[in-house]
């Protein structure tokens, strides 16, 4: 924030200022991590709709979050292959903006928590580049064909209503991290064991009952979450064949310790769980409030 003699002396700086972060909105700090740049609406005026796609175009980040919108400014649409970012998360927005499909170099996009239903057919389709697709927190009870993204390396459908997952996406060959918590989801489909880039998945508090042996194909999974559903055994495929599978949580799942423990495969995964949480000793990491997490309860 400018302050003093320098707000006073440099009239044309506080305008670019404004206009940057009225771009960009919040979207740097959660997409790069990098420092925190926060606009202060009574230090300068708000730019025009013309300044702002300037700035998009410049940018190549169309920021919008938070501001209410129940469609994108029509100026989005002008930024064109420029757009490499857009988030407009929490917002209102009830359906799939028609614009995303001039954004054809588009590599992040950030929808959640608005009330999108659905998603067209095709509607991704122009979006060939993305890396990072975050739709958490809408209304979404299933997916198009994912065929086509395949650059994605994030795919984040937490809290949505999802009864079913596409098999399309077990054809991502470059998706690492799979995000599908708080869902319908009544099970897993076999083809994800194509995903074989994937790290991480996350599909707890769903209804799922069975874990699909073909997940022991995915070599480079580090964490399994599959808390707060209706698992009652792991396959000895996920413990054996998984070889880098250092985190499987079972927790509120009618499963019990004996289960997993006589399980083809757990005294391997054990010593690898075990040399997790001892890395993070040896560097000085605190553990968390479940200390070194079985990832199961004792009493179900």
């Amino acid at each position: 924030r400018l302050r003093g003699e320098h707000c006073r002396s440099a009239p044309a700086a506080a305008d670019a200022a404004a206009a940057n972060a009225a771009a960009m909105g919040n979207c740097l700090p959660r997409l790069f991590g990098h420092g925190y740049y926060q606009r202060y609406a009574g230090d300068v005026g708000q730019p025009d709709s013309s300044r702002m796609t300037a700035t998009w175009v410049q940018t190549g980040i169309v920021g919008l979050r938070d501001r209410g919108l129940r469609e994108l400014p029509d100026g989005v649409a002008d930024v064109g292959p420029g757009a490499k970012v857009l988030d407009a998360s929490n917002n209102q927005l009830g359906e799939w903006p028609a614009a995303l499909g001039s954004l054809t170099e588009l590599q992040r996009l950030l929808l959640a928590n608005n009330a999108i239903l659905a998603l067209p057919g095709g509607a991704l389709s122009p979006l060939v580049e993305l890396r990072v697709l975050v739709l958490d927190g809408n209304m979404l009870s299933s997916l198009p064909e994912l065929d086509q993204l395949q650059k994605l390396e994030k795919l984040s459908v937490r809290q949505n209503r999802l009864e079913v997952l596409c098999p399309s996406v077990g054809r991502l060959r470059s998706l690492q991290f799979l995000l599908l918590s708080r869902n319908r989801l009544s099970s897993l489909p076999t083809e994800l064991g194509g995903c074989e880039a994937l790290e991480e998945l996350d599909a707890s508090t769903n209804c799922i009952t069975n874990i699909p042996a073909s997940l022991g194909k995915l070599q480079k999974l580090k964490s399994l979450n599959l808390d707060s559903n209706q698992v009652s055994k792991v396959p000895s495929e996920i413990l054996l064949t998984c070889v880098a599978l250092q985190t499987l949580s079972l927790h509120a799942n009618p499963i019990v310790p004996e289960s997993v423990q006589e399980t083809e495969g757990f005294k391997e995964f054990e010593q690898r769980r075990q040399a997790k949480y001892n890395k993070a000793l040896a560097g000085g990491v605190l553990l968390g409030p479940r200390g070194m997490d079985e990832g199961i309860d004792h009493n179900v």
